[in-house]
């Protein structure tokens, strides 16, 4: 691994907001012998991490590399993994469904659409993705392979309508309908969250936080920027918002709860501070102050989450920083079941 912490890269401001330290590296090789490139890498010495800017093409080969790399690092050095996500074909298909007024389209109507008329309409997708790229400059060919399971959630249908036309007793390819359903249900960052990736989704952020997080000198503006899209939360989350998470996502043992928030740490996830409870003074009482402020209570199978703290989830649930709560929930469930197998019990 080469490093050269003097050289300034596009992802210096994101990576030092994460109170990292920026080197330039491209490749990193794993335990497997397998080299994987990367987009950045920042070390943080104090809390003795190091934070990679994934060049994966979906989640589980970025938590795949980060499992491999992990590997070679020595113990209570901890390896975090952000992807990110520059082009949305469901963002394209949103847009093009509200322009039809229907999720369903006839290809003839798209061949029929004066092209500065749709170029207006899709002017609020192109300039993000325009600029995400200028400024960021990944690799493309990721990014085309990242297109192609959305390309593939397209339903296509063969039109029976009076519009339809023959050449040689063969449908032309304005006899077709596409169907935009699937690929506008589609989460691209779902299972970056579900595999305990950092998913970034940089097509959903306007130009002027694109070219803010490509900036070097607002350091400080950029930690708020990650903070209001959950990003800064996955590196550093808040004891009582994680212990919401954990309850809300079957974890019903208040002490484990609390145990499981104490040990994020050692995964490389910093607790700072809280976000609900006004002053949380002892991570073992977070569920304790929870309860207190009603967002969870006593239920028939243990601790549980209430309406208000499903309304404070549904705000968070689907943000990047979701990624770190499955990540914490899938150690702590792999050292329950071993020591279940062995005999003991708590953590």
């Amino acid at each position: 691994m080469s490093a050269d912490g003097n050289n300034k890269n596009s992802w210096d401001g994101f990576l030092k907001a994460l109170n990292t330290e920026p080197r330039i590296v491209e490749t990193l090789t794993g335990i497997s012998g397998i080299e994987h490139s990367i987009s950045a890498l920042g070390v943080d010495d104090v809390g003795q991490r190091v934070i990679i800017v994934a060049d994966q093409v979906d989640a589980k080969s970025a938590a795949l590399m980060q499992a491999d790399i992990q590997a070679t690092f020595n113990t209570g050095i901890n390896v975090l993994v952000t992807r990110p996500v520059y082009f949305s074909l469901p963002k394209i298909a949103d847009v093009l469904s509200d322009f039809f007024g229907s999720s369903v389209i006839d290809v003839q109507q798209i061949n029929n659409i004066p092209t500065e008329e749709l170029k207006a309409f899709l002017e609020p997708i192109a300039p993000p993705i325009e600029a995400a790229f200028r400024n960021f400059k990944p690799n493309i060919l990721p990014q085309i392979l990242q297109a192609v399971p959305q390309v593939s959630l397209l339903q296509i249908g063969k039109e029976s309508s009076s519009l339809a036309s023959f050449e040689d007793g063969e449908a032309t390819i304005s006899n077709y309908t596409l169907d935009l359903a699937g690929l506008q249900n589609h989460d691209l960052t779902a299972a970056d969250r579900e595999f305990g990736v950092c998913g970034v989704p940089f097509y959903q952020f306007p130009i002027e936080k694109i070219e803010l997080l490509n900036s070097n000198e607002h350091v400080e503006d950029i930690a708020q920027l990650l903070k209001d899209e959950g990003v800064f939360q996955y590196f550093f989350p808040t004891a009582d918002q994680t212990a919401l998470s954990l309850v809300d996502r079957g974890m019903h043992n208040e002490t484990i709860v609390n145990s499981s928030i104490q040990r994020a740490g050692e995964y490389g996830h910093i607790i700072t501070g809280s976000e609900l409870v006004p002053s949380l003074q002892d991570i073992a009482d977070t569920v304790s102050e929870l309860k207190d402020l009603g967002y969870v209570a006593d239920g028939e199978f243990g601790v549980e989450v209430t309406d208000d703290g499903k309304m404070v989830r549904s705000m968070i649930k689907f943000k990047p920083r979701e990624g770190f709560v499955s990540r914490l929930m899938n150690r702590v469930s792999i050292k329950l079941d071993m020591k279940d197998f062995l005999g003991g019990t708590g953590l």
